[in-house]
């Protein structure tokens, strides 16, 4: 497999895709963003239907399935345009909807074993939601009591200041908490059909301070995925409160990742 971690003069890095979370926009991950390809990291988020153009008549009737189809659009400009290596960062329902958009013939080592350039090679997941094909956000969890359902269709987060953002100050908590938007009910209804965690290696950081998804439950995501798992001491935002240490735990997972396939190919 590819070294994704170049040291001096190995291959160029990974390119990184960013599926986010819901009921914010885009533009609580600009800090990330920006230390990734500060990095040297190529760097994607895919705008995600349910959660882009909240105004939009058509919004309550978006679903997963909306949200995989853009996804899959950027995986088909880096991997089979391309030929790109591509490493997937998923936030909350961003892990749903990530996992959902992986068909096996995205994989890295299902690509290669065709003779074709490029794949998804790793996952990293962070605060991540995880569900089995055939199960949906409601029939996993069922209805959240944080979560207000209006007529029209659209989902509202209640309290988010304070699940979202708990390891913030207050003035900054403050001022993301204006980019807190509705989601999509059918969001939630939708079955998934695909879950790439089962032929893609991953990593779990664990989130302990997580307001909005107890730790607990993220190690029952990482186990379901036979992921490599970390425990963070941050809350569920990380990518404002922490970018600088999301990023260091990116790069060593994928470090990781890496030193077990030399040790795989010395031992083989």
């Amino acid at each position: 497999m590819k070294i994704l971690i170049p040291t001096q003069g190995d291959t160029e890095l990974p390119s990184i895709v960013i599926i986010q979370g819901s009921f914010q926009d885009a533009s609580v991950y600009i800090n990330l963003r920006y230390g990734l390809r500060k990095e040297g990291y190529p760097v994607y988020q895919p705008v995600l239907a349910t959660c882009s153009d909240v105004d939009d008549y058509d919004f309550p009737r978006r679903s997963l399935y909306d949200d995989v189809a853009n996804i899959e659009s950027t995986l088909e400009e880096i991997i089979a345009r391309a030929g790109k290596t591509v490493v997937m960062l998923m936030h909350g329902y961003g892990g749903i909807a990530g996992s959902e958009a992986l068909a096996e013939r995205w994989s890295y080592t299902k690509r290669q074993a065709r003779g074709l350039p490029g794949g998804v090679a790793y996952l990293l997941f962070y605060s991540a939601f995880l569900i089995f094909e055939g199960q949906s956000i409601l029939t996993r969890f069922g209805q959240s009591p944080t979560i207000h359902v209006y007529p029209d269709g659209r989902c509202h987060l209640q309290n988010g200041i304070h699940t979202l953002y708990s390891d913030l100050s207050e003035e900054e908590a403050a001022v993301w908490a204006h980019q807190i938007i509705p989601q999509s009910y059918e969001a939630l209804r939708t079955p998934a059909v695909r879950a790439g965690w089962k032929y893609i290696p991953s990593t779990y950081l664990v989130a302990e301070n997580d307001l909005a998804l107890c730790a607990d439950l993220q190690m029952e995501f990482a186990q379901m995925a036979v992921s490599r798992v970390k425990r963070c001491k941050w809350g569920h935002s990380p990518h404002l409160s922490h970018p600088e240490l999301l990023i260091t735990e990116l790069k060593e997972a994928l470090k990781w990742q890496d030193d077990m396939i030399r040790l795989y190919k010395r031992f083989s």
